[in-house]
């Protein structure tokens, strides 16, 4: 009587831990990609157009770091990257010395490049010493 419990029992146990694994791949499975969204091109706070691209459910997933002054170049740059995006394959890169290098080089550029215009702004600003 105790051997079949005990087999009964290591039974019901080994059975468990297989279905387990089901149970999880299952679950593991995502809701298929919805097709569609969109590009959009929309004027900044800046008065510069950008474009943002949205998946079907409203959600950002890529845009335009560049301000254009004029709509219509916005227009040509969400058109060249729908047409680049379209022909491309997704490639793991990863980020090397020289990159980061660049990047920073990039954001001293910017900040010096801000630090001038706010100069210069300053400069407009102050009222010319009279005679």
């Amino acid at each position: 009587m105790i051997h079949l419990i005990r087999t009964l029992t290591l039974g019901t146990a080994i059975a468990s831990l297989t279905l387990i694994p089901l149970a999880t791949n299952a679950q593991e499975k995502k809701a298929p990609i919805k097709k569609g969204g969109e590009i959009q091109v929309r004027e900044g706070a800046d008065g510069k157009f950008r474009f943002q691209v949205r998946n079907a459910d409203d959600k950002y997933l890529a845009g335009s770091l560049t301000g254009y002054e004029d709509k219509n170049d916005a227009l040509k740059a969400a058109a060249e990257f729908k047409a680049i995006v379209g022909e491309s394959k997704v490639v793991f890169s990863k980020v090397t010395a020289k990159d980061k290098d660049d990047d920073a080089k990039d954001t001293k550029a910017a900040k010096d490049l801000k630090t001038a215009k706010d100069l210069k702004d300053a400069k407009s600003k102050t009222p010319a010493p009279k005679n």
